[in-house]
C-alpha cells in the first residue's frame, strides 16, 4: 500500500493518459468507421495524429512529476501535445467530410461530428490561449460545455436549412 500512495502522482498520470487518449481513439474510430478511401494527405495526418497519441503518456508523466506552478512549461507541454492530436484530427473529419460530399455514402463524417471536432479543438486552443491568464489546467474545463455548444449549432445549423 505505501508504494501505490508513494507513486500516486504516476499512476494519476497514467490514468489520466489513458482517458485521454481512449477519447481521441474512440472518437477516431468513428471518424474512420466507414471511410471508403484513404488518400495521402489523410495517410499523412493519421500518422502525424498518431505521434501525437503515442508521445502523450510522455507530458502526462510529467505533469505527475512537476508542479505546474513552479513550472508552468508542463501545462503547455500537456496541453499543447492534446492541441496538436485534436487539430490533426479535426483537419482528418474535414477532408472525410468534404471527401463524403464529393461522394454521398462515402463516410460516417456528419454536420454534427465535424462541429464536434472542430469545437474541442476551439477548446484545447482556448485553454492553450489561456495559459499565461494562470488558469493552469483549468482552461481544460472549456471542454464540458463543447457537447452543449456542438448541439446548439447542430440545431441552429438544422433550421437555417429547412428555412432556405
Amino acid at each position: 500500500m505505501d508504494m501505490v500512495v508513494a507513486n500516486r502522482s504516476s499512476i494519476f498520470s497514467f490514468v489520466l493518459s489513458f482517458l485521454v487518449i481512449a477519447r481521441f481513439w474512440t472518437a477516431h474510430h468513428e471518424l474512420f468507421t466507414e471511410v471508403a478511401k484513404l488518400t495521402r494527405p489523410l495517410v499523412f495526418l493519421n500518422l502525424a495524429w498518431l505521434l501525437t497519441i503515442v508521445f502523450l503518456p510522455y507530458p502526462t508523466e510529467i505533469v505527475g512529476e512537476f508542479d505546474s506552478h513552479q513550472y508552468p512549461f508542463v501545462v503547455y507541454f500537456y496541453i499543447g501535445t492534446t492541441l496538436a492530436s485534436s487539430i490533426c484530427q479535426s483537419v482528418m473529419a474535414w477532408i472525410l467530410y468534404k471527401q463524403q460530399q464529393r461522394n454521398p455514402g462515402s463516410g460516417s463524417v456528419d454536420q454534427h461530428f465535424l462541429i464536434g471536432s472542430f469545437g474541442a479543438t476551439a477548446g484545447l486552443l482556448g485553454a492553450f490561449v489561456l495559459i499565461p491568464l494562470g488558469t493552469s489546467y483549468y482552461g481544460l474545463l472549456l471542454l464540458l460545455i463543447i457537447p452543449q455548444t456542438v448541439s446548439f449549432f447542430t440545431r441552429r445549423t438544422n433550421k437555417t436549412a429547412k428555412t432556405t
